[in-house]
């Protein structure tokens, strides 16, 4: 190594080589180059004067930091990769807290271990506090050194070339899908306990310089949440504002009924490379979100059923040859709607088809009529309709009796049947008695048979009055009486002459 003239500092920096150059003068100086342009940093409480050390003893100087005459302390660099360390060197100016340089383990273990303080922070100069060296720690033959002021703080400015590492902010928005509506937001309820849900996590760089991604995590309390994101986020590079998204679906999620989860999202990161800066791993950023799943399984509610039910109502009396016209009324009973009914309705034998119908049926036929309603049939409503028939002139029964039945059939059959009863008034027929009377009263004879019938007779004339009934037994039995009353009337008169 040859040293040249300072770079910096006021002081001078000669050696003397082997050929009898001057002597190494260490008047103040603080910074030095080689010939290779490699930083020389030279500490002094004095300003000793190197005598015939020569170039060895000069170097001795700087790689130990020990003067034969005075407490001058230096750090000399280019002593091969397989000993230098990168450090950040404390310099004594807010503008630029610390310079990097790469000396050898040797000169920072003698030398620099000593430049203690806190980290730099803008408030120590001004209460007189003077900061330290960042060095991290390392083994050299014969031992390891711990660091020095080797914290987060030291680490990031030591990971961003000992310039000021820039703050960085992340944000981590955490949604899910539980109920399945495709909304989603932080806290939903479903409706099933041990069912799957999505989840969307959106993490975005809020800082002024890019952050890598370098984890995203999940977990429920302290237990962990495997996932898998649609598209991997980890080691994406997200510039000032710019957003990553992660999808993902986890089975079997969510919890009992009327229980909730509470989980968390974490994403972390570091200060990416830029054109001016380093990639730094030790400048991170990490930050969470939490959303809630929460179960609400529904009451199993039993579903309802119609239940219908047919009145019919006719004619109390009627004559041969009339209209009877009944009315029939589907009822529903039951807690849910009937979609549609049937009625039928055989008409008796003696009764002619006129009509049927109502509001809402369709009926068809005419001597068995079913009638299909067409019409929804909400619980608790009715539904009416009309049957109408004539009854035969020659019909000799007393009563007509008509049935309709009402489908379909349901848990109570009983009331699914109605039937009406109508009296019928039959015309009388004569009928033929006994035991009859004769009355002659002046010349007229009136005779009354057993049944009813009376005959008067007066004058060769023979009247007949009453019900018609068995005549030609009526009209014989007359003329035997009358025959009678001629020959007791011829009697009276030869009695007389």
């Amino acid at each position: 190594m040859r040293l040249l003239t300072p770079s910096e500092g006021t002081g001078r920096l000669t050696a003397r080589g082997a050929s009898g150059e001057p002597g190494c003068h260490l008047l103040g100086t603080t910074r030095a180059r080689d010939e290779m342009g490699a930083t020389v940093k030279l500490r002094t409480s004095s300003v000793p004067r190197v005598g015939a050390l020569g170039t060895a003893g000069a170097l001795l100087i700087l790689l130990t930091g020990v003067a034969t005459a005075g407490t001058a302390s230096a750090v000399a660099v280019d002593q091969g990769p397989e000993i230098k360390s990168k450090i950040c060197h404390a310099t004594d100016a807010d503008s630029n807290p610390y310079n990097l340089i790469p000396p050898d383990k040797s000169g920072q273990l003698n030398g620099h271990s000593g430049h203690t303080g806190p980290v730099w922070n803008d408030s120590l100069k001004d209460s007189h506090t003077q900061w330290g060296d960042i060095i991290p720690p390392f083994d050299y033959e014969g031992g390891s050194y711990p660091g020095l002021n080797w914290d987060a703080a030291g680490k990031a400015w030591w990971g961003n070339d000992c310039n000021e590492p820039p703050a960085l902010g992340l944000t981590v928005e955490k949604t899910n899908d539980a109920d399945g509506d495709h909304a989603f937001t932080d806290d939903e309820t479903a409706d099933t306990a041990g069912a799957a849900v999505d989840f969307t996590v959106v993490i975005t760089n809020t800082s002024d310089v890019p952050v890598k991604v370098d984890s995203l995590t999940d977990a429920v309390g302290a237990d962990p949440v495997s996932f898998t994101c649609d598209t991997p986020v980890e080691n994406t590079v997200l510039d000032p504002d710019e957003s990553v998204t992660c999808n993902f679906t986890v089975a079997a999620y969510t919890p009992a009924d009327g229980a909730s989860k509470v989980n968390t999202a974490t994403a972390t990161g570091h200060q990416a490379q830029t054109e001016g800066s380093p990639d730094n791993p030790y400048n991170s950023v990490s930050a969470t979100d939490s959303n809630t799943v929460s179960t609400d399984v529904p009451a199993v509610v039993t579903e309802g059923s119609p239940d219908l039910s047919i009145a019919k109502t006719g004619p109390a009396d009627a004559v041969p040859g009339d209209t009877l016209t009944w009315h029939l009324t589907v009822h529903n009973d039951g807690d849910a709607a009937s979609e549609g009914a049937t009625v039928t309705d055989a008409l008796p034998t003696g009764v002619t088809f006129v009509s049927a119908g109502g509001t809402g049926w369709n009926c068809t036929g005419t001597t068995s009529i079913s009638c299909s309603l067409t019409t929804t049939l909400d619980a608790g409503a009715d539904a009416a309709l009309t049957v109408v028939g004539t009854l035969s002139d020659t019909y000799d029964s007393e009563t007509v009796s008509n049935t309709a039945v009402v489908g379909p059939t349901d848990d109570t059959p009983d009331d699914n049947t109605a039937t009406a009863v109508t009296d019928v008034t039959l015309p009388q027929e004569p009928t033929q008695g006994g035991g009859g009377t004769t009355t002659d009263t002046g010349g007229t004879t009136t005779a009354t048979d057993g049944g009813g019938s009376t005959f008067t007779g007066g004058g060769g004339t023979l009247a007949f009055t009453g019900a018609r009934t068995d005549f030609l037994a009526s009209v014989a039995a007359g003329m035997l009486l009358l025959g009678m009353a001629l020959l007791v009337a011829g009697r009276r008169r030869t009695a007389e002459g």
